[in-house]
């Protein structure tokens, strides 16, 4: 094997501003003298389209130009093979790459740019308490060296990025800038982003997207609901919702994908003129007894339904039959008050039985997430989608508690999928791998549908530091099996884990020997 050196071209990576010279030059060769760009004459060429006025709309933050001059500027770093930690080193086409994301994500583009189909990203929320990128961004890979203790902290900060600090939302920009100005390249044309967030950040990455991936290209802002109860408080509201903002690289490139629905997906529904309903008996039981809710509902000719206030059979448009809400365990009432009968005359129907009863039946509109659709909503809920529902998955594999914090739901991931990467053999990509759920989903729907899809996850070695609660589990965990306390070392256990449980479903077991003939 022939050794690379960071001088040889191959010990570098693409550099991005020699490529936008040479299509300029393409583009403009008029703009080019001595093979130096000539602004005025570009301005001269491209007219009205240059905007040369001092106050221009966008989002500016201090430390921008040095983070765009960042993202454009080469790496020398490179990727060591580490055959030992694989599965199937020789076959699979799967990628977990360990290190700092913005050298990795440089270092992709000679073998990536313009392949990818999804970019997921589950990045920090800032929310004063997951930042764990430096301060100084002077060095990307310095970033990694000091993250992982092969350099000492002189003059940088590695810490949380508190509230109180004085560049609080700057520090959070001038991370994330580069990287989705370099992801973008590795995007595909009908390629597209999903990037979760809260509040903390949602407005600000919405205006960095914009400019990075162009606001035509902008597709949603989706709501992702993990419960409709609400979680945590905000100022007196329940926060019941994140969000995922999703872009496309060409807007008139994509076709995202759609959620498959079985045969029998919307059998338990019926459809009248207001849309989908499901028939829901209007009785219930006495545990709540009320006296106002036990009154007779008339059901005249035509299975016509009426309540009156006195209790009496109407007047009129008789002949009537009372129906009372009672049950063999004693009074019951019913579930809707005279007044939502009244309010809502084509949402309660009778039904007469064959033993000549009748049972007074409502119409239950869907809820939010209720019914099934092929297309996908800006609403994303799911009782699946909680981080208690992305916790259960990852107890098949790990019998400690807790290994994760907060691991992103399964069935989330999923649906990102089915959306953003439907085709059967594409690339995905998840830059801020945390807890490993975007390749596990992939591996998952690959087994539902037979697809070859294929994931590329980056992950910054995170230390796991015993003494603090949050982390004692799983740097414990990791002192088990042998293995640096890392949140990296996690994501490999899992996918090793949750890749042997999928053969095994694949794989049947051999069937048990015969008995042994009898002498």
């Amino acid at each position: 094997m022939e050794r690379i050196t960071a001088a040889d071209p191959e010990g570098r990576s693409l550099d991005p501003v020699t490529a936008n010279i040479a299509q300029l030059q393409t583009l403009f060769p008029d703009a080019f003298a001595e093979g130096k760009l000539d602004f005025d004459t570009l301005r001269q060429l491209l007219g009205d389209a240059v905007d040369e006025s001092a106050e221009k709309y966008g989002l500016n933050w201090h430390g921008k130009r040095q983070a765009r001059r960042l993202a454009l500027s080469p790496t020398a770093a490179t990727l060591r093979p580490c055959p030992a930690d694989s599965v199937h080193w020789d076959t699979t086409q799967n990628l977990l790459l360990e290190g700092d994301n913005l050298e990795i994500l440089k270092l992709l583009q000679k073998s990536y740019a313009g392949k990818v189909k999804l970019i997921y990203l589950d990045p920090p929320y800032n929310t004063g308490k997951d930042f764990i990128y430096p301060d100084h961004y002077q060095d990307g890979i310095g970033n990694y060296l000091q993250l992982t203790g092969q350099t000492d902290a002189t003059g940088y900060k590695v810490s949380t990025n508190t509230d109180s600090s004085g560049r609080f939302h700057t520090n959070w920009l001038n991370m994330m800038y580069p990287r989705l100005k370099v992801a973008r390249d590795l995007l595909r044309e009908d390629g597209v982003i999903f990037v979760s967030i809260d509040d903390n950040e949602q407005h600000h990455l919405r205006a960095v997207l914009d400019e990075v991936f162009g606001s035509d290209n902008f597709l949603a802002n989706i709501a992702v609901v993990p419960n409709l109860a609400g979680s945590s408080d905000q100022f007196g509201f329940a926060g019941a919702h994140e969000y995922c903002l999703v872009y496309a690289k060409v807007r008139n490139e994509i076709s995202l994908g759609r959620f498959p629905l079985s045969s029998d997906a919307l059998s338990d529904w019926q459809q009248d003129e207001l849309g989908y309903y499901k028939p829901e008996r209007l009785q219930r039981g006495s545990l709540t007894y009320s006296a106002s809710l036990n009154y007779p509902i008339f059901v005249g000719p035509g299975d016509n339904i009426e309540v009156s206030d006195d209790d009496k059979e109407p007047a009129e448009n008789g002949p009537f039959t009372a129906v009372y809400p009672v049950m063999s365990s004693g009074n019951g009432i019913w579930r809707w008050s005279k007044g939502r009968i009244r309010e809502n005359p084509g949402d309660v129907f009778a039904e007469r039985r064959k033993d000549g009863g009748i049972t007074i039946y409502s119409k239950q509109r869907p809820q939010l997430g209720d019914l099934p659709s092929e297309k996908p909503k800006s609403v994303f809920y799911k009782p699946a989608y909680s981080s208690r529902a992305g916790g259960l998955t990852l107890s098949q594999f790990f019998p400690e508690r807790d290994i994760f914090s907060y691991p992103k739901a399964l069935e989330l991931m999923k649906d990102f999928v089915r959306v953003g990467a439907a085709e059967p053999d594409a690339i995905i990509l998840d830059f801020f791998a945390g807890s490993g759920t975007t390749a596990h989903a992939a591996l998952d729907l690959n087994k539902e549908d037979g697809g070859k899809r294929r994931y590329i996850l980056v992950q910054l070695p995170e230390p796991l530091d015993p003494a603090k609660s949050a982390q004692r589990i799983a740097a414990n965990f990791c002192d088990a099996i042998g293995k640096p306390r890392n949140l990296a070392e996690l994501i490999k256990e899992r996918l090793r884990r949750a890749g042997r449980k999928l053969l095994d479903d694949i794989t049947p077991p051999p069937p048990p020997p015969p008995p042994p003939h009898p002498p």
